[in-house]
């Protein structure tokens, strides 16, 4: 019975690395030209564009514990107060480039937020945070310590050259 969350984990994860993509109403320069929608693509993201997409969602203040049992008014002034925060957040993880951020996050987010409807970006954004790197970024960091545990040497007084 544990092993279908393993195996649908492992789907999603295998979805992440190959691109989750949703359609949007292309810009007016590409329909004028006869394109009606562009596709977006967000794949694994690398790990300065976790570091950023993570650096946003925490600015948001949202906490797990906030969004149980939430009302619909707290809900509409989540959404007043972050929503333009998660959208960034998403537009960020889809350039996952550091030049590209910088340049084209904010014009991207900005479109985003009013040309992609919200499931859209919760969807997005749900994938970037469940599989997005954080569980391989925890097993890293337990490596790093168990590595720096066991090549630490246990002081048991002085050596024959410590006491010259």
């Amino acid at each position: 019975m544990e092993e279908i969350p393993q195996l649908e984990r492992l789907a999603a994860e295998r979805l992440l690395e190959r691109g989750v993509s949703m359609q949007m109403r292309a810009p007016f320069f590409l329909r004028w030209f006869g394109k009606k929608t562009v596709a977006l693509t967000v794949t694994s993201p690398m790990q300065g564009t976790m570091l950023e997409v993570s650096r946003l969602y925490l600015s948001t203040g949202i906490t797990s514990q906030q969004l149980k049992g939430v009302s619909h008014e707290q809900a509409l002034a989540l959404m007043h107060s972050s929503g333009k925060v998660i959208t960034r957040a998403v537009a960020t993880a889809w350039l996952n480039s550091k030049w590209k951020i910088k340049m084209f996050a904010r014009p991207l987010a900005h479109y985003m937020l009013w040309h992609c409807r919200p499931v859209e970006i919760l969807t997005i954004m749900n994938m970037i945070l469940l599989f997005g790197g954080t569980q391989s970024f925890m097993n890293t960091t337990r490596s790093a310590r168990l590595i720096q545990i066991m090549t630490t040497k246990p002081k048991l007084g002085q050596t024959p050259e410590e006491s010259q």
